[in-house]
This record gives structure tokens, sequence and C-alpha cells, in this order.
């Protein structure tokens, strides 16, 4: 693939003197402006991150005053922001487009499609910054445009498989965008992001097969009965016992008091009040709230699996374990409450973080699990297993946001799928789910533990 220029270029300043027929109109030196504004904001991202931007250092750096800014952008750097994203987007846009058109069957174009993507991740990471990751840390108007580009993009995509007669299932696809999503801003925030250039191939495979994914059943007439596990309830229990270590109390008040609230409005000292622990205990373990509440989430997750991978025991077949983990995974997340707030709906962190779409740390454990549970002849590579991952928890998150909680184990046959359909293929991975109502039965007479 050839070389492209940057989206992030600069803009020279122009040459001082009256407006007229001699120099530059108003015209040309507002539009010029404009540009050296946002290529002042672009060259700034690439030193920190957005919650850092200052009017004063956007304005030294465009080498224009704080009321040029204001007379182009009366928001000011937001707005500055906004005219940003809009040019990165519509360029992004253009080059999938264009890289798009160069194929001539559905399978080239999408592999150009993602090559050209991940060339303006390796080349370009402060435009795919703006384009992905900030726009979760400029607020909800940035946020709101991100989501309208998202399913701008997904409709360009499944007309364009239109033209060729394929049909794709609107959930296969927006599984497909969260995985190449989730795996993109993951880099970006690591600085790895030159490093996708050389797994361009493996998110080729792992996107045509995700594009290609059926619509699934779901779940089976009668579902599956596991004795109930709520992860919370071990936490929980720990947090007014002053015989447990601090660091779990601090966890376990976390949760109580975001619980009865809501994460951002978090703090310290209704934390300590709680755990009944004094400011230096509370630093020894932890920065912020917000990291006790990262933990204490961890902490969940780490129970639910270690429930749920119990069930794995009962079939020989790893993709039948799999699909139980799965499955009792599920179960969790459908019979606690706060656990699935927490780890679906309001999950907590940093606003930057929430571009992944999931807690980064149950995205990479998760895939280390399912690359463990694979064999070697057919594991995936990391960043695939991550894309996987990414994908499955879209779909769950989104049935969540529905108010489907309680139907969350129903979805067990299409997170298989996205699971295990780029590791095994497709026809393995449909035997996989079409023999799962033996595998349930099997499992039904199984005694597993509570906790």
């Amino acid at each position: 693939m050839s070389p492209l220029a940057p989206i992030s270029s600069s803009w020279p300043q122009l040459p001082t003197g009256r407006h007229g027929h001699d120099g530059p109109s108003r015209d040309e030196v507002a539009r010029n402006q404009r540009g050296r504004l946002v290529s002042a904001l672009l060259s700034a991202l690439a030193e920190h991150d957005y919650q850092c931007l200052r009017t004063r250092e956007l304005c030294e750096r465009a080498r224009l005053s704080k009321r040029d800014l204001y007379r182009h952008y009366k928001g000011g750097v937001h707005d500055c922001y906004m005219a940003a994203f809009a040019q990165v987007q519509d360029a992004l846009v253009e080059r999938l487009e264009s890289a798009w058109a160069s194929g001539n069957t559905p399978s080239q174009r999408l592999t150009l499609a993602i090559a050209a993507f991940v060339h303006v991740l390796a080349h370009d990471p402060v435009a795919a910054r703006v384009a992905l990751v900030e726009p979760y840390a400029a607020g909800p108007a940035a946020t709101a445009a991100k989501r309208t580009a998202d399913r701008t993009l997904r409709a360009m995509l499944i007309a364009n498989f239109q033209l060729h007669g394929i049909q794709l299932a609107p959930t296969s696809v927006r599984a497909m965008f969260a995985g190449l999503g989730a795996v993109a801003c993951s880099r970006l925030l690591a600085g790895q992001a030159a490093e996708l250039a050389s797994q361009t191939d493996d998110l080729t495979r792992w996107a045509w097969t995700c594009a290609n994914a059926p619509v699934l059943p779901m779940g089976c007439d009668r579902p599956l009965t596991l004795p109930t596990y709520e992860p919370s309830k071990p936490l929980l229990a720990k947090a007014r016992s002053c015989r447990q270590p601090e660091r779990l109390r601090i966890m376990a008040a976390a949760v109580l008091v975001a619980a009865e609230h809501r994460p951002m409005r978090l703090t310290e000292k209704a934390i300590r009040h709680v755990a009944q622990v004094t400011r230096a205990d509370f630093h020894a373990h932890f920065e912020c709230p917000q990291a006790a509440l990262m933990a204490a989430l961890d902490f969940m997750y780490s129970e639910a699996l270690r429930y749920a991978m119990t069930f794995g025991t009962a079939t020989s077949w790893w993709p039948h374990r799999v699909m139980s983990t799965i499955e009792a995974l599920m179960r969790c997340l459908a019979t606690d409450d706060i656990f699935a707030r927490f780890a679906l709906t309001e999950t907590p962190g940093g606003s930057r973080e929430h571009c992944v779409g999931a807690p980064p740390t149950i995205v990479a454990r998760t895939a280390g699990i399912l690359r463990a549970a694979t064999p070697t002849c057919s594991r995936p590579s990391t960043i695939t297993a991550e894309a996987s991952i990414a994908a499955a928890w879209n779909v769950v998150r989104r049935h969540a946001a529905r108010r489907n909680q309680r139907q969350l184990p129903s979805l067990t046959p299409t997170l298989a799928f996205v699971t295990l359909a780029p590791a095994i293929g497709i026809e393995t991975t449909m035997q996989a789910i079409s023999t799962a109502p033996q595998l349930r039965r099997r499992l039904a007479t199984v005694h597993r533990p509570c906790a």
C-alpha cells in the first residue's frame, strides 16, 4: 500500500498586511486561522490528552489571540476539537471509501479498507486518537458525534456488501466494528499503534469471519439450570468487617457507595467512612476512588470467572468448554445486579478508557483465558482474541442496555460464534452450537458449588 499523507497536516501562517487586492481576503484569513487553530490542537494532542488542553496553549501554538479563537469557535477549545473531529472523520471516511473502491470482490475490498484503517492508526496516531479516543473525554456532544460517525461507517459497509448481493446482519457488523475499535483504542492508549501494521492480515481474517456470521437463535427452549451465584456478595460481605484486609474493605466500600450514587460521583471521603480507614490507609492501596472501584470490578469478574470455568470440566471438547463457561458467566451477569451494573452499564475508569467498550483488564484477561483454552493448532493471536472478546462484550452491553439483563444467557450461541469462529472456522463453530443441547443436558446433571 502506497504511503498516504498524514491527516493532521499543518497550516502556514499568512503574510501580514492590509486586506485588499495585494493581500489575502477576509475569508482567506478566517479560513487560515481556523486551520491553524485545528493544527495547533492536533499538535497539542500529540503531547497530551484532551483533558490537559488549555486555551492559552492552543492560542500560543496557533500564534493567535484568544479573541481570534472565540471569534471562530465560540465554545473555545471544545468547539475547536469538534471541528478537528469533523475534519478527521471526513478524511477517514474518504480514505476508506477510496480503499473499498479499489477492490473487485467483497473480500478484497474489506481487506483494503482495513489496511487503510490500520495505516492511519500506525502513521497518524494523533488523528486516530481524535476520531476514536478523545471523543469520550470531550463530553456528550463529542460522544454523540462519534456514535453518529460509527453509524455512518456501518451503514456504508452494509450498503457496499449489498451491491454484491450479500446481506450482512446488523449485529455482526456492530460486533465487528466494536472489536476493531477496541483493539485500535487499546493500542493507541498504550502508544503501540505502530505495531498494528504487522497484524493487518490477522485483523482482516477476523473481520471477514465476523462479517459472515449468521443470524443465530436466542438460546434454547429450555434454559440451563445452574446454581445461582452472585460474585458481588463475597466482596460486599467484607465491607464493614474489621477482620478483613484493608484493601478488600476499601474495594467493597467503593462498590457500596457507587451503587447508592453513581461511579462518577464517588468520593474518597465516602469510601473511607464506610470502610473505616484513614486517608493514609486509603492511599496506601489506591490513588483515587475510581481505582478502588476498578479493583472491585476486577475482583468480582475474577469470582465470576472462577465460578463459570468450573462448568467447562463436564465435557472433553474444548469448544463446548468455552460455550459452557460463556453461559455460566452470562448467568452471573443476569442474576447479580451490582456486578452487571458496573461491568456493563456504568463501567468505572477514566473517560478515555471507555473508548475500548469494556474494562481493559477484563478484555485482556478473558482473551488470555481464551487463548490458553484453545489448542495450539487453532490458537488465535493476542490481537484477534482481544477483538473477539471486545466484540462479544459489545453484544452483551447492548442487550443489557435494552433492559434484557435477565435474558443474557440466551445470547450464548451468538457469543460462542463471535468467540470461536475466528479460531476454528464457521463450520466447526456451527457444529459446536448445534450440538449444544446435548451438552446442556449433561451440564444440568452435574452439581457445582455456588462459591
